[in-house]
């Protein structure tokens, strides 16, 4: 049996190209707080640019998005209704931005999310897109370690342009 590769996208400044496998940088983002282990991508390059569009600003140094392969993944998938409501998590907290209610020192809603996904046992999980919810996301929690996802790149990366 061939394992399932999903395809997807992640843009990362052309000088941390070396570091595409790495986890994000920040202590918290949308789904990750404490420090805690993610590597965030998109489900298409469209959808990667839109979520890295909040963020891009013109004077930024140049950007490549990377093509990546996932294996061997256990995911929740937020697109699921039966499976948010066997979890308790409420679509709606996905979508909120988490900068807003930190700017006001209150826990980002996602962070819930994210924690009860966390005990679960999956590696990452599918989100939507805070802007455009027809856009997916994948972040992932453990990968390239023993008993989570592996990750690979794929192809060559390729100048990212906002526009």
């Amino acid at each position: 049996m061939t394992p399932q590769i999903i395809s997807v996208y992640r843009i990362i400044f052309e000088q941390h190209l070396p570091d595409v496998l790495a986890p994000v940088r920040s202590p918290e983002g949308r789904f990750h707080h404490d420090g805690e282990a993610a590597l965030y991508s998109s489900c298409t390059p469209d959808g990667a640019r839109l979520a890295l569009g909040y963020y891009a600003r013109a004077n930024d140094a140049p950007r490549q998005i990377v093509e990546l392969a996932i294996t061997g993944a256990k995911l929740f998938d937020m697109r699921d209704a039966a499976a948010c409501a066997a979890l308790s998590i409420t679509y709606s907290d996905a979508t909120v931005r988490w900068q807003n209610e930190r700017a006001d020192d209150r826990l980002a809603s996602p962070w819930r999310i994210s924690d009860i996904v966390r005990r679960s046992g999956a590696d990452g999980m599918y989100y939507p897109s805070s802007s455009q919810p027809e856009f997916f996301h994948l972040v992932l929690f453990r990968w390239n370690s023993l008993g989570g996802a592996k990750v690979r790149t794929v192809g060559q990366p390729r100048p990212c342009i906002f526009e």
